[in-house]
């Protein structure tokens, strides 16, 4: 197979490279040769270079930390990157810097990313997705979180990811954006209801949904309002309308 050390030796060669496939290499590590023997904290170069590289297949290699990945963040043309079927169980949007002024956006320009067949079991990783500015299109089939669903969690991603316009190989309409969302926040409007009085249970399922603010803008005029019948339709409607964000 073809190493990534071999990947990096060749990319002074190859300036204009736009498409790179290495699927089913054994890829652990994306780090600089420069790296090695380093300190676990001192391992967080990017990858330099291939400032024209807009495609790069990762499928089927051994990617297990998303720290990996995260040394693509500086990719100025990364458009599309697939990274199915590696043992990726966590991923998150990485923030360069943190003194004062504007920071850069990372991965720019990744508008298409396919996780199928990871390790993914938590739903707080969508809220993650959402960070990516450009991102549209993404698969994520076969992964363990979507096992939590009963309706298989597709509303729940569209719900959570406020830019899809494609997800797991169909488009995401604009009316399927809007049943989503809404059913997405009656969803957390639920769970603060059930907290009721509890200020520290309503407040972790606030901070466990980033989207709720910008929901309620949207959609809160529209939602049931209380009174619409008794029972726990009528608790959830109370809810909808009650809850507050601070």
């Amino acid at each position: 197979g073809v190493g990534w050390q071999q990947v990096l030796s060749l990319q002074p060669l190859l300036p204009s490279l736009q498409e790179l496939h290495l699927s089913g290499n054994d890829i652990s590590s994306l780090a600089p040769p420069a790296e090695h023997g380093a300190s676990p904290v001192a391992q967080t170069a990017v990858v330099p270079g291939f400032e024209q590289l807009q495609f790069l297949a990762l499928e089927d290699n051994q990617l297990s930390d998303w720290a990996e990945v995260a040394r693509l963040r500086a990719l100025p043309s990364l458009a599309k990157l697939h990274l199915s079927n590696n043992p990726l169980a966590t991923l998150w949007y990485p923030d360069d810097g943190a003194d004062g002024g504007a920071q850069p956006k990372m991965f720019p320009q990744l508008s298409s990313l396919l996780l199928a067949g990871c390790r993914l079991a938590d739903w707080a990783q969508m809220h993650q997705l959402d960070r990516f500015p450009s991102l549209r299109e993404l698969r994520v089939t076969g992964n363990p979180m979507l096992g939590l669903s009963k309706s298989g969690g597709r509303f729940e991603v569209i719900g959570r990811v406020s830019g899809l316009t494609f997800l797991n190989g169909a488009d995401v309409k604009p009316r399927e954006r809007k049943d989503s969302e809404m059913r997405y926040l009656q969803n957390i409007l639920a769970d603060v209801a059930d907290a009721g009085a509890d200020a520290d249970a309503a407040a972790a399922v606030k901070a466990q949904h980033p989207r709720l603010e910008a929901l309620m803008a949207t959609y809160g005029a529209v939602l049931p309002s209380g009174g619409q019948g008794g029972g726990a339709h009528g608790a959830l409607s109370s809810g909808m309308i009650d809850v507050k964000l601070t």
